[in-house]
């Protein structure tokens, strides 16, 4: 029996609330999504695979795994549809994350490189036939609890195949993916380790700052691109979070497996 608790941190970037208030209808937003924001639940982050996409106008290359963010394609998507196509249908989408104001930040992400505050000059203002009307003035500098935790594949362009009435379809994904994934994980390790796991995310950030992502760490960087807002960074950073997973180097962090 494990205690952990994986939840996904939503798929609208580091503007989850402008799911509900449409930009430009409604003034961008950072905000995050619970309970994924709660520190005693591990947050399910989202990434792209790098990869090359051939669209009906042209291709879109991502070089390199980055952030789960769909402002890859606001280019050839403004160029080839306008701006408007572009903002109803690809903004905001991606992976969840950023500082949460309801949770102060937990003692395994104290002191951690790249850890943010709150950003100041954040308010959701919306246009009504009334006249512009501010529903929120967030806190600015807000020591709260920084999310995502780990990151997995969660662009559907790179996403995963459903085996669905007897043939495969393609083209899913979202961190609702991931955090199945993440739950499996977990799974796999107990079975390995022949031990409960406790409550995961101080022992991840524990190795986290053991190993870092030196060439036998578990964890590997993500450090090129956004989640509409945070940049990936060669540290923890709330658009990816600690970043991806090597499993096998995870698992045995928590107990030998020998060589198989």
């Amino acid at each position: 029996m494990s205690l952990v608790v994986v939840r996904d941190a939503g798929d609208a970037g580091a503007y989850d609330i402008n799911n509900g208030y449409p930009y430009p209808t409604c003034t961008m937003l950072l905000s995050v999504d619970s309970p994924a924001s709660d520190p005693l639940v591990v947050a399910a982050g989202g990434i792209t695979l790098a990869n090359t996409q051939v669209h009906k106008y042209g291709t879109v290359v991502v070089p390199k795994d980055r952030p789960w963010a769909w402002d890859y394609l606001q280019n050839y998507m403004i160029t080839n549809y306008g701006e408007a196509f572009y903002y109803a249908n690809y903004f905001p989408v991606g992976g969840g994350g950023g500082v949460s104001v309801e949770y102060d930040l937990p003692r395994y992400q104290r002191h951690l490189s790249g850890v943010q505050l709150t950003p100041p000059n954040q308010s959701l203002v919306c246009q009504t036939s009334a006249g512009p009307v501010d529903y929120i003035d967030m806190p600015a500098g807000v020591t709260g609890r920084n999310l995502p935790d780990l990151s997995l594949n969660a662009d559907p362009y790179t996403g995963y195949g459903v085996f669905f009435g007897g043939s495969w379809i393609y083209g899913f994904g979202g961190t609702s993916f991931v955090a199945p994934q993440l739950n499996g994980i977990a799974s796999l390790i107990v079975q390995y380790s022949g031990s409960r796991l406790g409550q995961l995310n101080p022992q991840l950030y524990s190795r986290f700052r053991q190993f870092g992502y030196s060439s036998n760490s578990p964890f590997k960087a993500i450090t090129s691109g956004d989640n509409e807002y945070w940049q990936a960074q060669h540290n923890y950073n709330p658009a990816s979070g600690i970043g991806s997973l090597d499993v096998y180097r995870l698992a045995k962090t928590f107990g030998d497996w020998g060589d198989d």
